[in-house]
């Protein structure tokens, strides 16, 4: 695969980065002039990175079933909404990390944890507030 280079200046951005207005969802408005075609006056730019963040951390512990048996088991960070979307995501860079890129995975073996985090700024959560005491 050929790699094509960017003019200078130019830095690359996916898709779910670039910024967009929260009000309208369209990409950044041009010139920051404040009208657009979708008719949006104020453009608030949204902050993926901070939104991405703020997502509960959970660790995955997976093994793969090969043809020569059970893998080591890796384990991984993941930053999900939920365990489903923490296992997807801890499955897929795991697989990437420990299985070749053509075998085949004949069963999956999957630990989710969820990490506990901090209050607001960074207080401790009591016992009680989790519903536990």
């Amino acid at each position: 695969m050929a790699t094509v280079a960017l003019p200078p200046g130019r830095v690359h951005m996916s898709v779910a980065t670039k910024p967009v207005c929260q009000c309208c969802w369209h990409p950044a408005h041009r010139a920051d002039c404040g009208v657009d075609d979708c008719g949006c006056v104020k453009y608030l730019p949204l902050d993926i990175v901070a939104r991405r963040n703020r997502l509960p951390q959970w660790i995955v512990q997976v093994s793969f079933l090969v043809r020569t048996g059970w893998t080591r088991q890796s384990e991984v960070r993941a930053r999900a909404k939920t365990a489903s979307g923490a296992a997807f995501r801890g499955i897929r860079e795991a697989k990437r990390a420990v299985v070749k890129p053509r075998a085949r995975v004949e069963q999956v073996k999957v630990v989710v944890i969820p990490v506990r985090s901090s209050g607001a700024h960074g207080a401790p959560v009591s016992p009680g507030a989790l519903g536990n005491g």
